[in-house]
C-alpha cells in the first residue's frame, strides 16, 4: 500500500510541476535566417548557371563570389582541433560523458567529435584486450 500511494504521490508531483510552452516554438526571424543563408544562395545561383562546375573550380572562381571555403567543407579535423576533456570523457567515462558532452548545446562540434574519438578509442581497445586475453587463457572469463 506504501509503493501505491508513493507511485501515485510522484505521478501527482510530476503532473503538477509539468508545463510546457508553445508559443515561441514555431517562430523565427526570417531576415536571420536570409542573411545566414546568402552565400548558400550564391553558390545555388554560380551552380545553376554553370552546369558541371566541381568544388574546385568554385573555390577557384572565389574572386566571382564571397565564398570562403564554406565553412569548413574542405578542412577536416585534426589534431591540434581536439579537446582533450572530452576525449577523456568519451575514453574513460562514456556514459556521463553522453550527457556532459554530446547532449551539452553549449559543446561545439569538435568537442563532440573529440568525444566520438575518445569513445572509439575505448571500444578498439577494448576488443583488442579481449582478444588478447583470449588467445592467453583460452576463454574471455579468467578467475
Amino acid at each position: 500500500m506504501k509503493k501505491l500511494i508513493l507511485t501515485f504521490s510522484l505521478i501527482a508531483v510530476m503532473l503538477i510541476s509539468a508545463n510546457a510552452s508553445k508559443s515561441d516554438l514555431f517562430t523565427y526571424d526570417q531576415n536571420a535566417v536570409n542573411t545566414e543563408l546568402s552565400q548558400l544562395t550564391t553558390l545555388e545561383n554560380y551552380v545553376y548557371n554553370n552546369e558541371g562546375v566541381t568544388y574546385s573550380q568554385v573555390l577557384e572562381s572565389n574572386s566571382a563570389m564571397a565564398i570562403t571555403n564554406m565553412n569548413g567543407l574542405s578542412s577536416a579535423f585534426s589534431l591540434g582541433d581536439m579537446d582533450w576533456g572530452a576525449w577523456a570523457w568519451g575514453f574513460c567515462c562514456w556514459p556521463i560523458g553522453l550527457f556532459t558532452v554530446i547532449l551539452n548545446k553549449d559543446k561545439d562540434s569538435n568537442s563532440k567529435i573529440s568525444y566520438l574519438i575518445g569513445f572509439g578509442c575505448a571500444v578498439v581497445l577494448g576488443i583488442i584486450s579481449n582478444i588478447v586475453s583470449y588467445a592467453v587463457y583460452g576463454s574471455l572469463w579468467y578467475y
